[in-house]
Protein backbone atom coordinates (compact mmCIF):
# COMPACT_ATOMS: atom_id res chain seq x y z
CA UNK A 1 0.00 0.00 0.00
CA UNK A 2 1.49 3.56 -0.71
CA UNK A 3 2.34 5.34 2.40
CA UNK A 4 2.16 2.13 4.64
CA UNK A 5 5.92 1.66 5.97
CA UNK A 6 6.40 -1.56 7.60
CA UNK A 7 8.90 -1.40 11.18
CA UNK A 8 9.87 -2.96 13.65
CA UNK A 9 7.76 -2.15 16.67
CA UNK A 10 9.23 0.18 19.66
CA UNK A 11 7.95 0.79 23.04
CA UNK A 12 6.03 3.52 22.35
CA UNK A 13 3.81 1.37 20.21
CA UNK A 14 3.04 -0.79 22.68
CA UNK A 15 -0.86 0.23 23.86
CA UNK A 16 -1.84 0.59 20.02
CA UNK A 17 -0.24 -3.09 19.58
CA UNK A 18 -2.83 -4.66 22.51
CA UNK A 19 -5.55 -2.16 21.17
CA UNK A 20 -4.73 -4.21 17.66
CA UNK A 21 -4.98 -7.57 18.45
CA UNK A 22 -7.65 -7.18 21.33
CA UNK A 23 -9.63 -5.09 19.09
CA UNK A 24 -9.63 -7.69 15.78
CA UNK A 25 -10.71 -10.51 18.64
CA UNK A 26 -14.20 -11.38 19.64
CA UNK A 27 -15.00 -9.46 23.17
CA UNK A 28 -15.93 -12.88 25.16
CA UNK A 29 -13.01 -14.47 23.39
CA UNK A 30 -10.33 -11.80 24.03
CA UNK A 31 -11.13 -12.22 28.04
CA UNK A 32 -9.22 -16.03 27.40
CA UNK A 33 -5.79 -14.78 26.35
CA UNK A 34 -3.49 -12.46 28.08
CA UNK A 35 -3.48 -9.89 24.77
CA UNK A 36 -6.35 -9.09 26.69
CA UNK A 37 -5.52 -8.71 29.84
CA UNK A 38 -5.45 -5.16 31.62
CA UNK A 39 -1.59 -5.52 31.61
CA UNK A 40 -1.27 -6.29 27.79
CA UNK A 41 0.18 -3.25 27.05
CA UNK A 42 3.18 -3.22 29.44
CA UNK A 43 3.58 -6.76 28.97
CA UNK A 44 4.48 -5.50 25.56
CA UNK A 45 6.29 -2.66 26.31
CA UNK A 46 8.93 -4.94 28.15
CA UNK A 47 9.16 -7.17 25.88
CA UNK A 48 10.03 -4.46 23.03
CA UNK A 49 12.14 -1.94 25.83
CA UNK A 50 14.39 -5.63 26.84
CA UNK A 51 15.87 -4.73 23.11
CA UNK A 52 17.51 -8.58 22.78
CA UNK A 53 17.75 -8.96 18.90
CA UNK A 54 17.36 -13.02 19.18
CA UNK A 55 14.22 -13.13 21.81
CA UNK A 56 11.73 -15.54 20.21
CA UNK A 57 8.83 -12.91 19.55
CA UNK A 58 9.20 -9.87 17.26
CA UNK A 59 6.40 -7.18 16.61
CA UNK A 60 6.02 -4.99 13.65
CA UNK A 61 3.92 -2.32 13.05
CA UNK A 62 2.22 -0.90 9.76
CA UNK A 63 3.09 2.83 10.21
CA UNK A 64 1.24 5.08 8.05
CA UNK A 65 0.97 9.05 8.06
CA UNK A 66 -1.78 9.32 10.29
CA UNK A 67 0.09 6.55 12.80
CA UNK A 68 -0.27 3.37 12.83
CA UNK A 69 -2.79 0.77 11.23
CA UNK A 70 -1.73 -2.82 11.69
CA UNK A 71 0.70 -4.69 14.49
CA UNK A 72 1.89 -8.25 13.88
CA UNK A 73 3.58 -10.76 15.96
CA UNK A 74 5.47 -13.39 14.97
CA UNK A 75 7.42 -16.19 17.55
CA UNK A 76 10.26 -17.31 15.41
CA UNK A 77 12.20 -20.95 16.07
CA UNK A 78 14.75 -22.50 13.77
CA UNK A 79 13.18 -23.01 10.56
CA UNK A 80 9.77 -22.47 12.04
CA UNK A 81 7.55 -19.54 12.77
CA UNK A 82 4.06 -18.91 14.51
CA UNK A 83 2.24 -16.11 13.41
CA UNK A 84 1.09 -15.68 16.61
CA UNK A 85 -1.26 -12.35 16.19
CA UNK A 86 -1.99 -10.00 13.42
CA UNK A 87 -4.31 -7.05 13.31
CA UNK A 88 -5.19 -4.08 11.01
CA UNK A 89 -7.46 -1.31 12.06
CA UNK A 90 -10.87 -1.52 10.71
CA UNK A 91 -10.78 1.39 8.27
CA UNK A 92 -7.86 -0.21 6.58
CA UNK A 93 -9.52 -3.80 6.37
CA UNK A 94 -10.00 -4.83 2.30
CA UNK A 95 -6.80 -2.86 1.03
CA UNK A 96 -4.42 -5.19 1.40
CA UNK A 97 -2.86 -3.59 4.57
CA UNK A 98 -2.27 -7.10 6.11
CA UNK A 99 -1.05 -8.62 3.21
CA UNK A 100 1.96 -5.94 3.19
CA UNK A 101 2.47 -6.49 7.28
CA UNK A 102 2.56 -9.88 6.81
CA UNK A 103 4.59 -10.00 4.11
CA UNK A 104 6.99 -7.42 5.43
CA UNK A 105 7.08 -8.95 8.50
CA UNK A 106 8.05 -12.80 7.32
CA UNK A 107 11.25 -11.22 5.00
CA UNK A 108 12.18 -9.16 8.54
CA UNK A 109 11.89 -12.53 11.18
CA UNK A 110 15.25 -13.48 10.20
CA UNK A 111 13.80 -17.37 9.19
CA UNK A 112 13.51 -18.10 5.86
CA UNK A 113 12.82 -21.58 5.23
CA UNK A 114 10.90 -23.89 7.29
CA UNK A 115 7.23 -24.04 7.90
CA UNK A 116 5.12 -20.98 9.02
CA UNK A 117 1.76 -21.76 11.37
CA UNK A 118 -1.00 -20.06 12.74
CA UNK A 119 -4.54 -20.49 14.94
CA UNK A 120 -7.63 -19.30 13.30
CA UNK A 121 -11.09 -18.99 15.03
CA UNK A 122 -13.57 -21.05 13.24
CA UNK A 123 -15.91 -18.56 13.39
CA UNK A 124 -14.04 -16.14 11.50
CA UNK A 125 -14.60 -16.87 7.93
CA UNK A 126 -13.05 -13.61 6.50
CA UNK A 127 -9.63 -14.64 8.04
CA UNK A 128 -10.17 -18.42 7.21
CA UNK A 129 -10.55 -17.36 3.55
CA UNK A 130 -7.58 -15.14 3.07
CA UNK A 131 -5.68 -17.79 4.72
CA UNK A 132 -6.71 -20.28 2.59
CA UNK A 133 -5.53 -18.08 -0.88
CA UNK A 134 -2.15 -17.71 1.17
CA UNK A 135 -1.80 -21.61 0.78
CA UNK A 136 -2.25 -22.32 4.40
CA UNK A 137 -4.23 -25.54 5.12
CA UNK A 138 -5.85 -27.04 8.45
CA UNK A 139 -3.44 -29.32 10.20
CA UNK A 140 -5.63 -29.85 13.41
CA UNK A 141 -8.09 -28.28 15.94
CA UNK A 142 -8.60 -26.83 19.26
CA UNK A 143 -11.63 -26.42 21.68
CA UNK A 144 -11.68 -24.12 24.39
CA UNK A 145 -14.01 -25.22 27.06
CA UNK A 146 -15.53 -24.40 30.24
CA UNK A 147 -15.26 -27.18 32.42
CA UNK A 148 -17.12 -28.23 35.69
CA UNK A 149 -14.96 -27.39 38.96
CA UNK A 150 -14.39 -29.80 41.84
CA UNK A 151 -17.34 -29.28 45.12
CA UNK A 152 -13.30 -28.81 46.80
CA UNK A 153 -13.28 -32.41 48.18
CA UNK A 154 -9.88 -33.99 48.90
CA UNK A 155 -9.19 -35.96 45.50
CA UNK A 156 -5.18 -36.17 46.86
CA UNK A 157 -2.34 -34.25 47.58
CA UNK A 158 -1.58 -31.31 44.83
CA UNK A 159 1.34 -29.25 45.36
CA UNK A 160 1.54 -25.68 44.23
CA UNK A 161 4.87 -24.51 42.29
CA UNK A 162 6.01 -21.09 41.42
CA UNK A 163 2.98 -19.35 42.85
CA UNK A 164 4.86 -16.53 44.55
CA UNK A 165 6.45 -15.63 41.12
CA UNK A 166 3.19 -15.85 39.53
CA UNK A 167 1.44 -13.61 41.99
CA UNK A 168 3.85 -10.57 41.31
CA UNK A 169 2.96 -11.44 37.54
CA UNK A 170 -0.64 -11.49 38.32
CA UNK A 171 -0.55 -8.08 40.25
CA UNK A 172 1.79 -6.42 37.13
CA UNK A 173 -0.02 -7.84 33.69
CA UNK A 174 -3.13 -9.13 35.10
CA UNK A 175 -2.41 -13.22 34.24
CA UNK A 176 0.07 -15.47 34.99
CA UNK A 177 1.25 -19.34 35.53
CA UNK A 178 2.55 -21.63 37.65
CA UNK A 179 2.58 -25.38 38.56
CA UNK A 180 0.19 -27.75 39.82
CA UNK A 181 2.04 -31.88 40.82
CA UNK A 182 0.17 -34.27 41.80
CA UNK A 183 0.81 -38.27 41.87
CA UNK A 184 -0.69 -37.97 38.06
CA UNK A 185 2.08 -35.59 36.85
CA UNK A 186 2.86 -32.13 36.48
CA UNK A 187 0.51 -29.63 34.90
CA UNK A 188 0.85 -26.12 34.00
CA UNK A 189 -1.73 -23.61 35.27
CA UNK A 190 -2.72 -20.06 33.81
CA UNK A 191 -4.40 -16.95 35.24
CA UNK A 192 -6.16 -15.25 32.67
CA UNK A 193 -7.72 -11.60 34.28
CA UNK A 194 -9.78 -11.92 37.14
CA UNK A 195 -11.98 -14.83 35.56
CA UNK A 196 -10.41 -17.87 34.75
CA UNK A 197 -8.03 -20.67 35.50
CA UNK A 198 -6.32 -22.12 32.01
CA UNK A 199 -5.45 -25.57 31.46
CA UNK A 200 -4.01 -27.06 28.34
CA UNK A 201 -3.17 -30.63 28.96
CA UNK A 202 -5.36 -33.33 28.88
CA UNK A 203 -4.13 -35.28 32.03
CA UNK A 204 -4.53 -32.49 34.05
CA UNK A 205 -8.86 -32.56 32.77
CA UNK A 206 -8.93 -36.49 33.88
CA UNK A 207 -6.95 -35.78 37.68
CA UNK A 208 -9.94 -34.55 40.29
CA UNK A 209 -7.01 -33.51 42.45
CA UNK A 210 -5.99 -30.82 39.92
CA UNK A 211 -9.54 -29.32 40.11
CA UNK A 212 -9.95 -29.78 43.93
CA UNK A 213 -6.44 -28.00 44.08
CA UNK A 214 -7.65 -25.08 42.27
CA UNK A 215 -10.98 -24.53 43.88
CA UNK A 216 -8.76 -23.88 47.32
CA UNK A 217 -6.37 -21.73 45.91
CA UNK A 218 -9.55 -19.27 44.64
CA UNK A 219 -12.97 -20.92 44.38
CA UNK A 220 -14.87 -17.41 42.64
CA UNK A 221 -12.71 -18.77 39.50
CA UNK A 222 -13.76 -20.53 36.22
CA UNK A 223 -11.61 -23.32 34.27
CA UNK A 224 -11.18 -23.04 30.67
CA UNK A 225 -9.07 -25.55 28.88
CA UNK A 226 -7.27 -26.04 25.40
CA UNK A 227 -7.88 -29.04 23.87
CA UNK A 228 -7.67 -31.14 20.64
CA UNK A 229 -10.96 -31.01 19.44
CA UNK A 230 -13.72 -33.59 20.98
CA UNK A 231 -11.08 -34.70 23.34
CA UNK A 232 -12.17 -33.65 26.76
CA UNK A 233 -14.99 -36.04 28.71
CA UNK A 234 -18.44 -34.32 27.56
CA UNK A 235 -19.75 -34.99 31.45
CA UNK A 236 -17.01 -32.25 32.35
CA UNK A 237 -17.94 -29.55 29.64
CA UNK A 238 -20.19 -26.71 30.48
CA UNK A 239 -19.93 -24.97 27.71
CA UNK A 240 -17.98 -24.62 24.63
CA UNK A 241 -16.22 -21.28 24.34
CA UNK A 242 -14.38 -21.14 21.20
CA UNK A 243 -13.17 -23.46 18.05
CA UNK A 244 -9.57 -22.56 16.87
CA UNK A 245 -7.96 -24.46 13.59
CA UNK A 246 -3.72 -24.63 13.52
CA UNK A 247 -3.38 -23.93 10.01
CA UNK A 248 0.54 -24.04 8.04
CA UNK A 249 2.18 -23.65 4.85
CA UNK A 250 5.77 -23.79 3.74
CA UNK A 251 7.80 -20.03 4.16
CA UNK A 252 9.04 -20.46 1.13
CA UNK A 253 5.71 -20.34 -0.49
CA UNK A 254 4.20 -18.46 1.00
CA UNK A 255 7.20 -15.70 0.74
CA UNK A 256 6.28 -16.58 -3.33
CA UNK A 257 2.62 -15.70 -2.81
CA UNK A 258 2.96 -12.45 -1.06
CA UNK A 259 5.21 -11.27 -3.57
CA UNK A 260 2.81 -11.36 -6.53
CA UNK A 261 -0.05 -9.48 -4.62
Amino acid sequence: MDGIQIRFAEPGDAAQIANLFSGGLRQDFAQLLIYGCRGAPEYIRKQLASGIPSAESAYFVAQAPGGIIGAAELRRQPNRLLLNYIGVHPGYRGQHAGTTLLSAAVGMSGVNSGQIELDVLDDNVRALQWYRRLGFTTRTSAEFLELATSDGADEGPAYVSGLPQADLCQERFGFSKFNLITGKGTFSVGRIGETWFRLTDLAAIGDPAVFAALNRLDPARRIFAIVPASSAPPLQVVRPLAKTHRMETDIAHLSDVLSVR
